[in-house]
């Protein structure tokens, strides 16, 4: 990871040499002037969108929740700039952005949106310099501050966390179906990430937090929903039965593989390749039994 930091602490002493070369071309602009201006507002672009995508990913990989809560804790005007800046970058590659007037003003010309039959509005160039400047800034730091210090920006206050241990057990026959495990005391424990564990180890989390809380892995894993809840791969029963079920490189969580000593179906396992792993039991195939110590 210290290589992307790194990249980044170039790219960000990169993107202060970029604004001010512009800054100094713009003091005394003139015709000759043209094409160091669009050659450094492009290289300024190019380098704002890298210092974004560079300090997300760092933070995403050490902490996925905390990324994905900061997102969901941003007004929405934050995150339409933040596909405007690669709206920008993208179409500057193919394309010339900036309109210029006879009264020497430059403007950024309507952008088609993407995947949309609809435009961006004409904006002045100097302002939204000053502006995406601060932005990439904020966001940047924001970001290395969540690789840094992980679990600051996420509130779950909302939560309410079952204060004793539980078994889950087969609504039809009332067979163990799980070990004795915990319900997690923090969303920020849950690794999104491919081929790990969901989950920390003998733990489980209900669906209702994981849909409110914007956690669900990639694809939503066959749609989890409030009526599900989530078990740790290691937290099933010892006479559990699995069977092979569809997916890449093992179960993809869309159907029912899990069964109880007495065959009844009361889980999806989700262990494909590209997901991370838990097992997936609807809240109408389980009753939950406290285990008070």
């Amino acid at each position: 990871m210290q290589n992307y930091i790194d990249i980044l602490n170039i790219k960000r002493k990169s993107l202060a040499y970029h604004y001010e070369q512009i800054e100094a071309c713009l003091r005394d602009f003139s015709s000759d002037h043209l094409h160091v201006l669009i050659g450094e507002s492009s290289a300024l672009m190019e380098t704002i969108n890298s210092c974004i995508e560079i300090s997300r990913m760092c933070a995403y990989k050490q902490s996925p929740v905390d990324v994905m809560a900061y997102m969901e804790s941003q007004d929405e005007s934050l995150r339409t700039e933040l596909k405007y800046i690669q709206q920008w970058v993208e179409t500057n590659r193919k394309d010339n952005v900036f309109l210029f007037s006879d009264q020497r003003e430059i403007y950024i010309k309507p952008l088609r949106v993407k995947n949309k039959l609809e435009y961006t509005d004409q904006r002045e160039w100097i302002p939204y310099l000053r502006e995406v400047r601060e932005l990439a800034e904020k966001i940047t730091q924001d970001f290395m501050d969540i690789y840094a210090n992980s679990t600051v920006h996420y509130d779950q206050s909302w939560r309410t966390i079952d204060i004793h241990r539980s078994s889950f057990t087969c609504r039809e026959c009332g067979a163990f179906v799980t070990s004795i495990l915990s319900h997690i005391g923090n969303l920020n424990s849950i690794a999104l990430k491919d081929r790990e564990s969901y989950l920390p180890r003998l733990s489980y989390v209900y669906g209702t937090e994981i849909v409110k809380a914007g956690l669900l892995p990639w694809r939503g894993v066959s749609e989890i929903t409030n009526h599900d809840i989530l078990v740790s791969t290691e937290g099933l029963y010892m006479d559990m039965k699995k069977e092979p079920a569809t997916g890449c490189c093992g179960p993809d969580g869309s159907t029912f593989n899990v069964f109880c000593r007495n065959g009844h179906p009361v889980g999806k396992e989700a262990a494909d390749c590209w997901m991370p792993h838990f097992i997936r039991f609807p809240l109408d195939r389980v009753n939950r039994y406290e285990n008070i110590d």
